[in-house]
């Protein structure tokens, strides 16, 4: 085996050994699993970018790397109030807003459309779990030949994220504000949002992202935002 295969099966190895628990204990559609399964091999084969490759050549991810791997698998509120929020980035703006605490959706702390509103600003596991088959043609087909080792990873562990459909003709007064709060002090914790926004034919909508922090501490939140926009809608993401 070459010097470099050896680096990158050394460096992917925690990933590899934390999908093997991930996939047996993580409940989905059956669609999912395939694509799960393609994303962790294609992340083995591409391995964390390095500076010699173009895209990354000034961005080094050697600190990540070095990371224990240690996924988020299960959902803790951990303390986080609506004061909490409102001190956050976007947090005090009105907006229709998804609140996910360690990578984990929070109810209490946001306001999700309801059942039949054109538009639907929503828990993307919570949508899954409701209706497994209604996004796999969607979110499938946005899962697949990954290029990108991070984005082949997210593919792998994403658990939860954000789901925004805007219907045709609709214009969205209100922002959406997508709020992804790191609670815990792990070294290491990872968390993989994978959201996804579909906007309507002659649509407009704001989408604003947020990533922050309540403590000091060395995590990875490697989200995924995915865009499906019909002719003439306007997305504009923050």
């Amino acid at each position: 085996m070459a010097p470099n295969t050896d680096k990158k099966a050394k460096e992917t190895e925690p990933q590899l050994e934390q999908f093997a628990r991930f996939e047996q204990q993580t409940k989905q559609p059956a669609w999912v699993f395939p694509l799960r399964k393609a994303g962790i091999v294609r992340f083995a084969e591409l391995g964390f970018p390095t500076l010699h490759d173009e895209d990354w050549r000034f961005t080094n991810v050697a600190p990540i790397v070095k990371l224990p791997f240690r996924p988020v698998f299960e959902s803790v509120p951990d303390g986080v109030t609506p004061e909490v929020v409102g001190r956050s980035v976007f947090g005090s703006l009105p907006a229709s807003r998804l609140v996910f605490v360690n990578g984990h959706f929070v109810r209490e702390l946001s306001t999700p459309s309801k059942e039949n509103d054109p538009i639907q600003v929503r828990s993307l596991a919570h949508v899954l779990a409701a209706d497994p088959n209604r996004l796999e043609k969607r979110l499938g087909g946005h899962i697949g030949d990954e290029a990108n080792a991070f984005r082949a990873l997210n593919t792998a562990f994403f658990q939860d994220g954000a789901l925004v459909e805007i219907a045709p003709g609709k214009t969205v007064e209100r922002p959406i504000h997508l709020l992804f709060i790191t609670t815990t002090m792990e070294t290491g914790a990872a968390t993989h949002p994978r959201n996804l926004i579909i906007v309507g034919k002659n649509s407009q909508a704001t989408v604003l992202e947020s990533y922050v922090s309540t403590v000091e501490g060395s995590y990875l939140t490697n989200a995924v935002t995915d865009l499906i926009v019909a002719e003439g809608a306007l997305q504009v993401p923050g």
